[in-house]
C-alpha cells in the first residue's frame, strides 16, 4: 500500500513539472548501446525521476521485508528461550 502511495506522489510531482516543461522545446540526444534517440528535455527528466522513484521503492521493500524476516526469527528465538527457561 505504501508503494502505491509513493508512486502516486511521484506521479503527482512529475505531472505538473512535465506540463511546465512543455514550454521548453530543448531536444536531448540520448545515446545507448544499440542506437541514439532524441527526446525532449522535460520527458527525459520525468522518466529519469520516475525510474529513480521505482528503484528506491524496490530497495525499500526489499530492506523492509528483510527486517521483518529477521524480526520474526528473533521473536521465535526469544519464545524458544522463554519456553526452555520455564521448564
Amino acid at each position: 500500500m505504501t508503494i502505491i502511495l509513493i508512486t502516486l506522489a511521484a506521479i503527482l510531482i512529475v505531472l505538473p513539472a512535465m506540463i511546465l516543461g512543455t514550454n521548453n522545446s530543448a531536444e536531448v540526444i540520448f545515446d545507448y548501446f544499440w542506437g541514439t534517440q532524441t527526446f525532449s528535455l522535460s520527458s527525459l527528466v520525468a522518466v529519469s525521476f520516475f525510474v529513480g522513484v521505482c528503484f528506491a521503492s524496490l530497495f525499500w521493500v526489499v530492506f523492509t521485508l528483510k527486517l521483518k524476516v529477521q524480526a520474526g526469527s528473533l521473536q521465535r528465538q526469544l519464545q524458544n528461550q522463554s519456553n526452555d527457561n520455564s521448564n
